[in-house]
This record gives structure tokens, sequence and C-alpha cells, in this order.
């Protein structure tokens, strides 16, 4: 039988851009999807 690997997750995450630009955007997503969410 096939042993199933697991996904390496940790360095996709290690190369994720860190910039104050990209967390400002994520701020502005997860507000956004807050209000929204809440409101519906």
């Amino acid at each position: 039988m096939e042993q199933i690997t697991k996904p390496h997750c940790g360095a996709r995450l290690d190369r994720l851009p860190d910039c104050r630009w990209h967390s400002s955007m994520f701020a502005v997503v997860a507000f956004g999807l807050l209000v929204c969410w809440s409101n519906a």
C-alpha cells in the first residue's frame, strides 16, 4: 500500500511575504469579512 505523506506546510509559511503592505492588506480583508459576516 502507498503511504500518504503529509504536506510540508512549514516551508510554505516561511516564504510568505511579511512586509508592512501585506500585513495592512490582510488586516483590511479580515476587517471587511468580519463586518460583512456580522451584518448578514
